[in-house]
């Protein structure tokens, strides 16, 4: 049944599906709708950029659970940390790419001034000071990820012990 306008009638606020129309949402319905979609477009384009352009030694996969969580495997074939093996968990933002910039923890035990050794967390504010969506992605931030390993810098390290060392 059509209306007279030629678009689908408002009376009725759901589909056949039981969605409701677009037509029938308010603006914080259809805002929360897009930007649903918007992430999820997001993290499969930056996922799908990854998969590409791969970072040598770096392996992501997203959760079944949760688009936002991603664990991976970070493999350093050379310098000091030769042959260590790392687990991490990826942690984005619920309102990603506009929020701050999103949490790399290490699932293990990693002695390394940039990495806060009782949680495992990545510090990326010397490196990330402000998440911008137009300049940074994930792939930039799983880099660096790999990049302290080969390059170690102990200015302002988060675990002072590893810095001195």
């Amino acid at each position: 049944m059509a209306s007279s306008s030629g678009l689908a009638p408002t009376s009725s606020t759901s589909s056949q599906e039981g969605r409701k129309s677009p037509l029938t949402l308010n603006r914080d319905e259809l805002a929360t709708t897009y930007n649903a979609f918007f992430l999820e477009a997001t993290l499969t384009a930056e996922y799908n950029y990854l998969t590409q352009h791969h970072i040598s030694g770096v392996y992501v996969l997203p959760s079944d659970i949760s688009s936002l969580i991603w664990y991976g495997l970070l493999i350093i074939r050379r310098g000091l940390y030769q042959g260590a093996l790392f687990k991490f968990k990826l942690l984005i933002p619920a309102n990603y790419p506009d929020g701050g910039c999103p949490e790399l923890d290490f699932q293990t035990g990693v002695y390394h001034p940039k990495i806060e050794y009782d949680t495992g967390e990545l510090d990326t504010k010397k490196e990330f000071p402000r998440w911008r969506r137009d300049i940074n992605h994930l792939y930039q931030l799983l880099a660096y990820a790999r990049k302290i390993f080969h390059q170690i810098d102990t200015t302002n390290p988060v675990n002072i012990e590893a810095g001195k060392l």
